[in-house]
Protein backbone atom coordinates (compact mmCIF):
# COMPACT_ATOMS: atom_id res chain seq x y z
CA UNK A 1 0.00 0.00 0.00
CA UNK A 2 1.27 3.46 -0.85
CA UNK A 3 1.38 5.49 2.37
CA UNK A 4 1.84 9.24 2.84
CA UNK A 5 2.32 10.91 6.23
CA UNK A 6 0.88 14.42 6.37
CA UNK A 7 3.25 17.31 7.19
CA UNK A 8 3.21 18.57 10.80
CA UNK A 9 2.23 15.12 12.17
CA UNK A 10 3.19 14.11 15.70
CA UNK A 11 4.62 16.11 18.58
CA UNK A 12 4.54 19.88 18.24
CA UNK A 13 7.77 21.67 19.19
CA UNK A 14 6.63 22.44 22.74
CA UNK A 15 5.43 18.92 23.51
CA UNK A 16 8.69 17.54 22.12
CA UNK A 17 10.56 19.97 24.39
CA UNK A 18 8.51 18.86 27.41
CA UNK A 19 9.17 15.16 26.82
CA UNK A 20 12.89 15.74 26.25
CA UNK A 21 13.16 17.86 29.40
CA UNK A 22 11.28 15.28 31.46
CA UNK A 23 13.67 12.56 30.33
CA UNK A 24 16.66 14.78 31.14
CA UNK A 25 15.37 15.54 34.64
CA UNK A 26 14.73 11.87 35.38
CA UNK A 27 18.30 11.09 34.34
CA UNK A 28 19.63 13.97 36.46
CA UNK A 29 17.53 13.63 39.64
CA UNK A 30 16.42 10.02 39.45
CA UNK A 31 12.91 8.59 39.58
CA UNK A 32 10.26 9.29 40.47
CA UNK A 33 9.46 12.76 39.20
CA UNK A 34 5.82 13.86 39.26
CA UNK A 35 3.92 15.88 36.67
CA UNK A 36 0.80 17.98 37.10
CA UNK A 37 -1.47 15.57 35.27
CA UNK A 38 -0.36 13.72 32.17
CA UNK A 39 2.51 15.39 30.34
CA UNK A 40 0.90 14.42 27.03
CA UNK A 41 -2.59 13.15 26.23
CA UNK A 42 -1.47 9.90 24.68
CA UNK A 43 -1.85 6.66 26.66
CA UNK A 44 1.10 4.83 25.08
CA UNK A 45 3.52 7.73 25.52
CA UNK A 46 2.25 8.32 29.06
CA UNK A 47 2.89 4.66 29.84
CA UNK A 48 6.40 4.87 28.35
CA UNK A 49 7.25 7.94 30.42
CA UNK A 50 5.76 6.38 33.55
CA UNK A 51 7.95 3.33 33.03
CA UNK A 52 10.94 5.71 32.81
CA UNK A 53 9.99 7.34 36.12
CA UNK A 54 7.58 10.20 35.34
CA UNK A 55 4.42 9.81 37.42
CA UNK A 56 1.36 11.87 36.41
CA UNK A 57 -0.45 13.18 39.49
CA UNK A 58 -4.17 13.86 39.39
CA UNK A 59 -3.87 15.71 42.71
CA UNK A 60 -0.51 17.52 42.66
CA UNK A 61 -1.57 19.77 45.56
CA UNK A 62 -1.29 16.71 47.81
CA UNK A 63 2.33 15.97 46.92
CA UNK A 64 4.98 16.72 49.53
CA UNK A 65 8.75 17.03 49.19
CA UNK A 66 8.80 15.85 45.59
CA UNK A 67 10.28 17.01 42.31
CA UNK A 68 7.41 18.25 40.19
CA UNK A 69 7.09 19.17 36.52
CA UNK A 70 4.36 21.53 35.35
CA UNK A 71 2.82 20.02 32.20
CA UNK A 72 2.45 21.97 28.91
CA UNK A 73 -1.21 22.58 29.82
CA UNK A 74 -0.10 24.81 32.69
CA UNK A 75 -1.65 25.13 36.14
CA UNK A 76 -3.48 27.83 38.07
CA UNK A 77 -1.43 30.32 40.09
CA UNK A 78 -2.94 29.16 43.40
CA UNK A 79 -2.10 25.55 42.62
CA UNK A 80 1.49 26.46 41.76
CA UNK A 81 1.90 28.23 45.12
CA UNK A 82 0.31 25.34 47.01
CA UNK A 83 2.68 22.83 45.42
CA UNK A 84 5.68 24.91 46.48
CA UNK A 85 4.29 25.53 49.98
CA UNK A 86 4.11 21.75 50.48
CA UNK A 87 7.88 21.53 50.18
CA UNK A 88 7.95 20.39 46.58
CA UNK A 89 10.51 21.61 44.07
CA UNK A 90 9.26 22.77 40.66
CA UNK A 91 11.95 21.00 38.64
CA UNK A 92 10.64 22.57 35.43
CA UNK A 93 7.68 24.69 34.38
CA UNK A 94 6.94 23.32 30.90
CA UNK A 95 3.81 25.40 30.28
CA UNK A 96 3.41 25.87 26.53
CA UNK A 97 4.22 29.49 25.54
CA UNK A 98 0.91 29.69 23.68
CA UNK A 99 -0.96 28.70 26.84
CA UNK A 100 1.08 31.16 28.88
CA UNK A 101 0.09 33.91 26.44
CA UNK A 102 -3.60 33.18 27.09
CA UNK A 103 -2.96 33.15 30.83
CA UNK A 104 -1.42 36.63 30.54
CA UNK A 105 -4.36 37.91 28.50
CA UNK A 106 -6.97 36.87 31.04
CA UNK A 107 -4.92 37.97 34.07
CA UNK A 108 -4.62 41.47 32.58
CA UNK A 109 -8.31 41.69 31.75
CA UNK A 110 -9.87 44.74 33.55
CA UNK A 111 -12.01 43.90 36.61
CA UNK A 112 -15.22 44.97 34.89
CA UNK A 113 -14.72 42.71 31.87
CA UNK A 114 -15.86 39.08 32.15
CA UNK A 115 -13.61 36.44 30.61
CA UNK A 116 -15.14 33.98 28.14
CA UNK A 117 -13.09 30.88 27.40
CA UNK A 118 -14.05 28.90 24.32
CA UNK A 119 -13.06 25.30 25.03
CA UNK A 120 -13.84 22.25 27.14
CA UNK A 121 -14.21 22.96 30.87
CA UNK A 122 -12.77 19.59 31.86
CA UNK A 123 -9.61 20.13 29.82
CA UNK A 124 -6.55 20.88 32.02
CA UNK A 125 -5.52 23.84 29.85
CA UNK A 126 -8.90 25.51 30.30
CA UNK A 127 -8.75 24.96 34.05
CA UNK A 128 -5.25 26.45 34.16
CA UNK A 129 -6.35 29.54 32.24
CA UNK A 130 -9.44 29.87 34.44
CA UNK A 131 -7.09 29.96 37.42
CA UNK A 132 -5.61 33.23 36.14
CA UNK A 133 -8.99 35.00 35.87
CA UNK A 134 -10.07 37.58 38.48
CA UNK A 135 -13.48 35.90 38.73
CA UNK A 136 -14.95 32.66 37.44
CA UNK A 137 -15.00 32.73 33.62
CA UNK A 138 -17.81 31.73 31.32
CA UNK A 139 -16.81 28.58 29.41
CA UNK A 140 -18.40 27.92 26.03
CA UNK A 141 -17.76 24.66 24.17
CA UNK A 142 -20.11 25.05 21.20
CA UNK A 143 -22.38 27.30 19.17
CA UNK A 144 -25.41 26.18 21.17
CA UNK A 145 -23.88 27.63 24.36
CA UNK A 146 -23.28 31.18 23.10
CA UNK A 147 -26.47 32.33 24.81
CA UNK A 148 -24.85 31.91 28.25
CA UNK A 149 -22.41 34.75 27.47
CA UNK A 150 -23.51 38.06 29.04
CA UNK A 151 -24.86 40.35 26.32
CA UNK A 152 -25.01 43.51 28.44
CA UNK A 153 -21.55 43.45 30.06
CA UNK A 154 -18.05 43.84 28.59
CA UNK A 155 -16.39 40.50 27.84
CA UNK A 156 -12.93 39.28 26.87
CA UNK A 157 -12.97 36.21 24.60
CA UNK A 158 -10.10 33.69 24.35
CA UNK A 159 -9.88 30.08 23.25
CA UNK A 160 -8.33 26.84 24.34
CA UNK A 161 -5.21 26.78 22.15
CA UNK A 162 -6.15 23.42 20.59
CA UNK A 163 -9.75 24.39 19.83
CA UNK A 164 -10.75 24.08 16.13
CA UNK A 165 -10.01 27.48 14.59
CA UNK A 166 -13.03 27.60 12.28
CA UNK A 167 -15.42 26.79 15.12
CA UNK A 168 -13.75 29.35 17.38
CA UNK A 169 -14.15 32.02 14.72
CA UNK A 170 -17.83 31.14 14.37
CA UNK A 171 -18.44 31.23 18.13
CA UNK A 172 -16.48 34.46 18.56
CA UNK A 173 -18.45 36.00 15.71
CA UNK A 174 -21.74 35.09 17.38
CA UNK A 175 -20.53 36.52 20.69
CA UNK A 176 -19.49 39.78 18.99
CA UNK A 177 -22.86 40.03 17.26
CA UNK A 178 -24.68 39.63 20.59
CA UNK A 179 -22.27 41.78 22.60
CA UNK A 180 -20.86 44.89 20.90
CA UNK A 181 -18.36 45.31 23.75
CA UNK A 182 -16.64 41.97 23.21
CA UNK A 183 -12.86 41.92 22.83
CA UNK A 184 -11.90 38.81 20.88
CA UNK A 185 -8.35 37.46 21.05
CA UNK A 186 -7.02 35.05 18.43
CA UNK A 187 -5.47 32.39 20.66
CA UNK A 188 -5.71 29.14 18.69
CA UNK A 189 -2.22 27.65 18.28
CA UNK A 190 -0.94 28.22 14.71
CA UNK A 191 0.62 24.74 14.58
CA UNK A 192 -2.78 23.17 15.26
CA UNK A 193 -4.25 25.06 12.29
CA UNK A 194 -1.34 24.04 10.04
CA UNK A 195 -1.71 20.40 11.06
CA UNK A 196 -5.43 20.31 10.30
CA UNK A 197 -4.99 22.04 6.94
CA UNK A 198 -2.28 19.60 5.81
CA UNK A 199 -4.21 16.57 7.06
CA UNK A 200 -7.48 17.58 5.39
CA UNK A 201 -5.72 18.12 2.05
CA UNK A 202 -4.22 14.62 2.25
CA UNK A 203 -7.38 12.94 3.55
CA UNK A 204 -9.34 14.26 0.57
CA UNK A 205 -7.15 12.37 -1.91
CA UNK A 206 -6.56 9.02 -0.18
CA UNK A 207 -8.73 5.92 0.06
CA UNK A 208 -7.91 5.12 3.66
CA UNK A 209 -6.97 7.81 6.17
CA UNK A 210 -5.67 7.08 9.66
CA UNK A 211 -5.49 9.59 12.50
CA UNK A 212 -3.17 8.40 15.28
CA UNK A 213 -3.64 9.71 18.79
CA UNK A 214 -5.25 9.43 22.18
CA UNK A 215 -9.01 9.77 22.49
CA UNK A 216 -8.38 11.96 25.52
CA UNK A 217 -6.56 14.47 23.31
CA UNK A 218 -8.68 17.48 22.32
CA UNK A 219 -6.54 18.37 19.30
CA UNK A 220 -6.59 14.75 18.05
CA UNK A 221 -10.39 14.71 18.19
CA UNK A 222 -10.57 18.01 16.29
CA UNK A 223 -8.08 16.65 13.74
CA UNK A 224 -10.11 13.50 13.21
CA UNK A 225 -13.42 15.33 12.78
CA UNK A 226 -11.87 17.68 10.21
CA UNK A 227 -10.46 14.73 8.24
CA UNK A 228 -13.70 12.79 8.41
CA UNK A 229 -15.52 15.78 6.91
CA UNK A 230 -13.65 15.19 3.61
CA UNK A 231 -13.10 11.43 3.92
CA UNK A 232 -15.99 9.55 5.57
CA UNK A 233 -13.74 6.52 6.01
CA UNK A 234 -11.21 8.27 8.22
CA UNK A 235 -10.39 6.18 11.27
CA UNK A 236 -8.93 7.14 14.64
CA UNK A 237 -6.63 4.63 16.34
CA UNK A 238 -4.64 4.84 19.55
CA UNK A 239 -2.27 1.96 18.93
CA UNK A 240 -0.70 -0.19 16.20
CA UNK A 241 -2.69 -3.17 17.48
CA UNK A 242 -5.93 -1.29 17.00
CA UNK A 243 -5.00 -0.55 13.40
CA UNK A 244 -4.11 -4.21 12.78
CA UNK A 245 -7.52 -5.30 14.03
CA UNK A 246 -9.16 -2.81 11.71
CA UNK A 247 -7.18 -4.06 8.73
CA UNK A 248 -8.20 -7.63 9.51
CA UNK A 249 -11.80 -6.57 9.03
CA UNK A 250 -12.62 -5.68 12.61
CA UNK A 251 -13.43 -2.15 13.69
CA UNK A 252 -11.28 -0.50 16.37
CA UNK A 253 -12.58 -1.08 19.88
CA UNK A 254 -15.85 0.47 21.00
CA UNK A 255 -15.49 4.23 21.26
CA UNK A 256 -13.15 4.48 18.29
CA UNK A 257 -13.98 7.37 16.03
CA UNK A 258 -14.83 5.84 12.66
CA UNK A 259 -17.79 5.83 10.34
CA UNK A 260 -18.92 5.64 6.76
CA UNK A 261 -18.56 3.27 3.83
CA UNK A 262 -14.77 3.56 3.50
CA UNK A 263 -14.26 2.53 7.12
CA UNK A 264 -15.63 -0.87 6.09
CA UNK A 265 -12.91 -1.49 3.48
CA UNK A 266 -11.96 -5.16 3.44
CA UNK A 267 -8.37 -6.36 3.54
CA UNK A 268 -8.46 -7.43 -0.13
CA UNK A 269 -9.27 -3.88 -1.31
CA UNK A 270 -6.34 -2.50 0.69
CA UNK A 271 -3.99 -3.95 -1.93
CA UNK A 272 -5.09 -1.26 -4.37
CA UNK A 273 -5.68 1.49 -1.81
CA UNK A 274 -3.69 4.59 -1.01
CA UNK A 275 -3.41 5.56 2.63
CA UNK A 276 -2.70 8.76 4.48
CA UNK A 277 -1.60 9.20 8.08
CA UNK A 278 -1.62 12.12 10.47
CA UNK A 279 -1.24 12.43 14.23
CA UNK A 280 -2.15 14.81 17.04
CA UNK A 281 0.31 17.04 18.87
CA UNK A 282 0.54 14.51 21.73
CA UNK A 283 1.41 11.58 19.48
CA UNK A 284 5.10 10.57 19.36
CA UNK A 285 6.76 10.00 15.99
CA UNK A 286 7.75 6.46 16.97
CA UNK A 287 4.06 5.62 17.08
CA UNK A 288 3.42 7.30 13.71
CA UNK A 289 6.25 5.25 12.17
CA UNK A 290 4.80 1.99 13.53
CA UNK A 291 1.45 2.82 11.94
CA UNK A 292 3.12 3.71 8.67
CA UNK A 293 5.04 0.40 8.65
CA UNK A 294 1.87 -1.63 9.23
CA UNK A 295 0.13 0.09 6.32
CA UNK A 296 3.10 -0.26 4.00
CA UNK A 297 3.26 -4.00 4.69
CA UNK A 298 -0.31 -4.52 3.50
CA UNK A 299 -0.19 -6.69 0.37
Amino acid sequence: MKVTVAPHSGFCAWVARAVSEAERLIAEHGAPIFSTGALVHNPLETARLKNAGLIPSSAPWRLKNRNVIVSPHGIAEKLYRRIVENGNVIAADLTCPNVRKVQRIVSSCPPGRRVVIVGKWDHPEVRSVAGFCRKAPVVVSGIDEVNIVPADKPVCVVSQTTFPAALYDEIAGRVSALNPDARVHRSVCPSVEQRIKAAVELAARTDLFVVVGGRNSANTKALFLACRSVNPGAVLVESPGELERFLRGRHPRRGAAHSGRRACLRADTHRQATAGVTAGTSTPLWLVEKVRAILENQQ
